[in-house]
């Protein structure tokens, strides 16, 4: 690092601190932590929205002598505000609630030991993860699906999905997805694959990975009565979600019980 650097960065230290007061690094370090404690889903967003409200509260004393930023806090309080209500009033819109993308599935996956998919077909999910399954079945890790059974009276059902004689589409994804996880059991014996039929079409698609360790996941894919290229997904985690997680699980189990095994 050359001389230039160093006095570059004390003076960019020095200009951050300057004329801040301990209420400043009072609210940045509540903030940092309380923002911490969320990410790893030890407490609520209740207490997350009331830190930041109490830190910005602080800053508001501290900056009593400059109108702008008064005026700017004052605004941000406000929108704080009403959103914490929202939220206590059980509003969340729709756009924090539900997932553009399961952009951090794969990342998820691929340290899974522990992994159970319900679907129609589950034929998306292979193409997308098939690899990444494969390689944590390379690695000894157990995989439960759950599919519909392409002799059953759900196939009819999801016909209804799409336009009149898109029946047979249902059958052909189903084929490819059970030629797929005969492959994937025969090259890799390490791992535990088992794939189960149900005969009802289910409502949901749930891709669950580690359930039952602290930092588990479930994906819930809503499916729609029209054609879409991504249904509304949402993610519940096992130290946040209470008993929202445990009742999905149980629906994966339940259903698990009584599906009919691919394989003898």
């Amino acid at each position: 690092m050359t001389a230039n650097d160093s006095n570059q960065r004390r003076g960019w230290l020095a200009s951050l601190g300057r004329g801040q007061g301990p209420e400043f690094w009072i609210a940045v370090l509540t903030s940092v932590a309380v923002g911490v404690l969320r990410i790893l889903g030890l407490v609520s967003l209740e207490v997350v929205l009331g830190a930041v409200l109490g830190g910005l509260s602080l800053l508001a004393f501290g900056a009593v002598g400059h109108r702008r930023e008064l005026s700017e806090l004052r605004s941000i309080l406000v929108e704080l505000s009403s959103k914490l209500s929202l939220h206590h009033n059980g509003g969340v819109p729709a756009d924090l609630f539900f997932l553009r993308s399961m952009a951090d599935f794969a990342d998820q996956l691929s340290r899974a030991t522990d992994i159970r998919l319900l679907g129609v077909t589950l034929s998306r999910m292979l193409e997308r993860n098939g690899a990444e399954i494969a390689r944590r079945l390379k690695v000894g890790a157990r995989v439960r699906v759950i599919i519909l059974d392409p002799k059953g009276l759900g196939i009819s059902q999801a016909g209804l999905r799409l336009p009149v004689g898109t029946e047979h589409y249902f059958e052909q994804r189903l084929e490819v997805t059970i030629a797929q996880t005969q492959a994937l059991k025969k090259q890799y014996a390490q791992g535990e694959l088992e794939v189960r039929l149900v005969p009802g079409l289910p409502p949901i698609a749930l891709s669950i990975l580690d359930p039952d360790t602290p930092h588990g996941r479930i994906y819930v894919e809503i499916y729609a009565t029209e054609w879409l290229r991504d249904h509304p997904v949402f993610c519940l985690h096992a130290r946040r979600d209470g008993h929202f997680y445990a009742d999905y699980l149980e629906q994966f189990e339940s259903l698990w019980e009584t599906a009919r095994p691919l394989w003898p």
